[in-house]
């Protein structure tokens, strides 16, 4: 169905015991949407908007009604006679919606009546009905024209062309077949196919372009893993490439409570496949395409949970360092990326410039049962829900930066959505930082003193016992190699000589490829020079870059490559202290030790 242009208003639609309500996001935040029928029944089970944010369906006691979104006509555009109806689905192109009823049988031993039924919303008239009884996987799936409707039924997938649902065009036959994902765009589709691991066989994953799918090389991919209860496959915007993400229920290594989490990359021409690269042991909380399609981020490891952004080819970008996070999400237009932690952890939302990175503000947005962007890219909305929580239920629309917009209060609130709009008629707007002299309410809170024993509390520098989060890693730019990403003038004498080495070798293709290494390692260690005495600075590391057997030194030599070693260690020190991380007592007292053992390398130097 044709709909008529609406304008870009931001909505949100609200489902409580109050009923259901659409009200005005900025910049008239809070305000009723004209023109929509009053609903005060708290029966509604279900609500959704269409692809394109022109429709907006929800279910009551009576059936499914369907209006327009962005006008003031009052009037539904059909209503469709299924009051038993637990969830709606609106195809792309708002021709057809689909129903879904819980499954159930009147005599036993005999099939059901059908659940799963198709309408077109130009004439509310029932186009098919079906037999889906999990609903887990009872969601068809169009392709973004309507040309292809596909279902999920024991071990195959159905395909339907245009509105013939009486004839199945296609069928895959897959044995143990657990689940299916359409890709967007347009032809040639693809899809993937899950199957979990049947009597010690491996589960997999496979991928094939409709309608090909006898013969042989119609599968373009095939991704096999042993340790895997359910997946999640997520296409990138362009229909490209897949992720997959496997779950087991149960982690064997007995190493984390959720199970054990894999994630791997799937190319739609065929051509590469790999197991994503994870820097940090542990589960994987989140995982989010960019806009594009051309990136992603993965949320992942033992709290606190690191972050890395990823290319096309899973090469990381970008290291977000670790926190307290369990969930990621682009902006529409993808030029903010929020980095935020929910459910048990408390609510702080790291806001990143995508083009920069760099991190404009962390606001927070505690209890938050659920956030989404709204389509402006932005502001965002957060909710607390029943029956996740029962008390403080609210929802709170929020400028990126801090600022609160709009909060409402209910005695139960159960969901709110914001309205989507596609294309998205919003511009990408130049990412601000937040005004110093904020009154936003939902700014983050001064962080609290850390604990000072009794012992130590009302003396000079005393310093807490133990931080928490001591140990969590900075942020740091993963596209280049390590030794590029150190400016050459921080370099110590010997790192930048070997430096100067190395690129000669590599200019005139010379030169043993052993030796090279040596030199990286050497110049990998080295930390930046201090001002003061550049000729013993340059000792340890000139020591460093030239290994030999323990055993072919002398006392002499043996007793500098131990002051080596502790110098070297001093130079870490002050460069983590450097990056702002604060020192125990006992690092600093090591600090105050580097004049000692440079003025002990330098005579034992003249020993020689």
């Amino acid at each position: 169905m044709a709909a008529s242009a609406a304008p870009a208003l931001l909505t949100l639609a609200i489902r409580g015991t109050q009923g259901v309500q659409l009200l005005h996001g900025p910049p008239q935040a809070g305000t009723p949407v004209p023109g929509f029928p009053a609903e005060s029944s708290n029966a509604c089970r279900s609500m959704g908007f269409s692809k394109d944010g022109s429709l907006f369906a929800w279910t009551n006691s009576t059936g499914v009604t369907i209006v327009p979104v962005g006008s003031n006509q009052a009037q539904p555009v059909c209503v469709l006679p299924r009051p038993n109806t637990l969830s709606v689905l609106f195809s792309p192109r708002n021709t057809f919606v689909a129903l879904w009823e819980r499954y159930f049988t009147r005599v036993e031993g005999q099939e059901g009546e059908p659940n799963l039924t198709i309408w077109s919303i130009a004439n509310g008239e029932m186009l098919a009905s079906f037999i889906a009884k999990s609903i887990d996987n009872w969601q068809p799936q169009w392709s973004d024209d309507e040309s292809l409707f596909a279902r999920n039924v024991t071990n195959e997938v159905q395909f339907y062309e245009g509105r013939n649902f009486g004839t199945i065009a296609q069928r895959l036959r897959v044995p143990g077949l657990a689940g299916f994902a359409l890709s967007p765009g347009q032809a040639p589709y693809r899809l993937t196919i899950y199957v979990p691991a049947i009597k010690g066989s491996a589960a997999y994953v496979r991928m094939f372009q409709y309608p090909m799918f006898e013969g042989p090389n119609t599968c373009l991919a095939n991704k096999s893993f042993f340790r895997s209860d359910k997946v999640n496959m997520s296409w990138n915007s362009t229909g490209t490439a897949v992720l997959v993400s496997t779950v087991t229920d149960v982690d064997k290594n007995d190493k984390s409570y959720y199970g054990e989490t894999n994630l791997y990359f799937i190319s739609a021409k065929g051509d590469y496949d790999c197991n994503v690269p994870l820097a940090k042991e542990g589960p994987i909380y989140d995982v989010t395409w960019s806009p594009n399609g051309r990136e992603f981020v993965v949320v992942y490891g033992f709290m606190p949970a690191k972050a890395t952004l990823y290319d096309y080819r899973c090469e990381p970008i970008f290291d977000f360092g670790t926190g307290p996070r369990n969930t990621v999400r682009f902006s529409p237009q993808g030029h903010i990326l929020c980095i935020a932690g929910f459910g048990n952890l408390r609510g702080y939302m790291e806001m990143w410039d995508r083009k920069n990175l760099k991190m404009v503000c962390k606001p927070q947005a505690a209890d938050s049962t659920s956030f989404e962007w709204m389509p402006d890219g932005e502001h965002i909305l957060t909710a607390t829900t029943a029956p996740r929580l029962r008390v403080g239920n609210q929802f709170k629309i929020t400028h990126y930066t801090g600022t609160l917009v709009l909060q409402q209060d209910f005695q139960e609130l159960w969901e709110v959505k914001a309205r989507p709009f596609s294309p998205n008629p919003f511009p990408a707007k130049a990412v601000v930082a937040p005004l110093p002299a904020s009154d936003s309410a939902s700014t983050s809170a001064p962080p609290k003193a850390a604990y000072i024993p009794p012992h130590l509390r009302g003396k000079v520098n005393a310093q807490p016992a133990f931080k928490l989060h001591d140990e969590d890693e900075a942020p740091k730019d993963l596209s280049k190699p390590a030794s590029e990403a150190v400016d050459a003038s921080k370099l110590s004498k010997a790192a930048l000589k070997n430096k100067k080495k190395r690129e000669s070798k590599a200019k005139n293709k010379a030169g043993d490829g052993a030796e090279d290494d040596e030199e990286t390692a050497a110049e990998a260690t080295a930390a930046p020079a201090p001002a003061p005495a550049p000729e013993v600075a340059a000792a340890p590391v000139a020591a460093a870059a030239a290994p030999v057997s323990t055993s072919d030194l002398s006392e002499t030599e043996k007793k500098i490559r131990n002051l080596v070693k502790k110098l070297r260690a001093v130079e870490d020190l002050k460069a983590a202290q450097a990056a702002g991380k604060k020192l125990e007592l006992n690092q600093l007292e090591k600090l105050g030790t580097e004049a000692a053992l440079r003025a002990e390398i330098a005579a034992l130097e003249k020993k020689k």
